[in-house]
């Protein structure tokens, strides 16, 4: 069968070389963007459980033994509790 309008053939040819092209970078860049997407994810979460350890060490350092704070609670109790009034 002899084709009467080969620019046609010609046409169709690039429209699907072009369509493929798009196709194709669109999916590769796809999967870069997730992975980017999960590495940076994956460094917030460390991120983020990094400053709770250390809040925590900071807050249990700083936390005053059960000893001392029952003798401060004492200690305030006399100072309202005084004859002033």
């Amino acid at each position: 069968m002899d084709v009467d309008i080969p620019i046609f053939g010609a046409i169709y040819c690039l429209l699907i070389i072009i369509v493929g092209q798009f196709f194709l970078m669109n999916l590769i860049l796809a999967v870069i963007i997730f992975s980017f997407i999960k590495t940076q994810k994956r460094e917030l979460e460390s991120e983020i459980k990094a400053l709770n350890d250390a809040d925590y060490n900071n807050n249990n350092e700083n936390r005053p033994n059960s000893d001392t704070s029952n003798n401060n609670a004492t200690i305030v109790k006399e100072e309202v509790s005084g004859d002033d009034l």
